[in-house]
Parts: structure tokens; C-alpha cells; sequence
């Protein structure tokens, strides 16, 4: 990507893992799961219904 579109918003990754190399995010009612590689690469998958995200609600002190 040689150039940034500034009416798209950016989260570092860092932040978004919490120090982790896996987390639950939740679509709509659907939960995924975000992995990181050994090598450095990122996973998106489908997670299980039974999974924390889907049941978790939105952390409010966070932006």
C-alpha cells in the first residue's frame, strides 16, 4: 500500500491483541476468531457459537 486514504480509520494491531496472539471478535451475532501465525501472519476464522464472543458484550471503557 503506498498511500494511506485518511477517510479510513487505523488501529494498530498491538492494540487491538492485547498482547495475545489469538482473540474473539464478534459481526452481528456471528464470533471469529483473529489469530497470529509463528511466522507473523494473520487468521481469521469462523469461531463456534458456544465461543466467549458470542455471548460477550462490548468493553464501554475502551474507545
Amino acid at each position: 500500500m503506498c498511500c494511506r486514504d485518511p477517510k479510513i480509520p487505523w488501529i494498530d494491531l498491538k492494540t487491538l491483541m492485547c498482547g495475545q496472539r489469538r482473540i474473539l471478535l464478534r459481526h452481528g451475532e456471528r464470533p471469529y476468531q483473529l489469530s497470529i501465525t509463528r511466522r507473523g501472519r494473520l487468521i481469521l476464522t469462523a469461531a463456534p457459537p458456544d465461543s466467549d464472543a458470542a455471548t460477550a458484550t462490548p468493553d464501554k471503557a475502551r474507545p
